[in-house]
């Protein structure tokens, strides 16, 4: 057996196990178990080169290619190539101008609230690593907790982009027209999608 399960100083398990020959954690007990062999890959049943690793990197993305939810329109962020954009017109028109081909499909993007700072929890660590009774010795904690409220509101607009490989936008079902570049098509026609046979 080469994967062992962790456990908190309390004794309680954290659902995490790592690999007895390198130290690799993960979450699923398999990938602990596999780390340090050589194995074939769950998609194709090749043999996988890279240590650490249960499929093809190829494979892993046909995969979730395949699994993925298709949509006939999307009107928000996507992301291509590590690369993120606010549209499928933008990515068109960068592709465009970059002479680089159309991909098949790109990944639509999930928003991510702002990371708003918990107070509670601040307290709660200084309680942690301090002496018992620390709260009540602290100045200024009132002054604290109505900076980092407001702070919190003043900042509850932003957000963040993160890929979303459950779903995807299939860009090659946007067809030229009459010899209009596909930027064209789609600016003049994306909102209102119809296939084109």
């Amino acid at each position: 057996m080469n994967a062992q399960e962790l456990f908190s100083k309390n004794g309680f398990s954290v659902h995490v196990w790592y690999c007895l020959s390198c130290g690799i954690v993960s979450k699923e007990k398999e990938v602990a178990e596999n780390c340090c062999k050589r194995s074939n890959c769950r998609y194709c049943g090749e043999p996988v080169e890279e240590q650490h690793w249960l499929a093809h990197q190829a494979c892993i993305e046909k995969n979730k290619i395949e699994k993925a939810e298709k949509l006939g329109t999307w009107d928000g962020w996507v992301v291509y190539e590590d690369k993120y954009y606010t549209s499928v017109d933008e990515l068109i028109e960068d592709l465009e101008d970059n002479k680089d081909s159309i991909p098949e499909y790109v990944f639509i993007c999930k928003k991510k609230p702002f990371p708003a700072i918990n107070i509670e929890h601040l307290i709660e660590s200084i309680e942690e690593n301090s002496y018992e009774g620390i709260i009540d010795s602290l100045v200024g904690l009132d002054a604290l907790t109505e900076a980092v409220n407001a702070f919190n509101e003043n900042n509850k607009d932003l957000v963040s982009y993160l890929p979303d490989k459950t779903k995807m936008v299939c860009l090659k079902d946007y067809a030229t027209k009459e010899g209009a570049s596909i930027s064209h098509w789609i600016r003049k026609n994306y909102h209102g999608y119809k296939p084109i046979s």
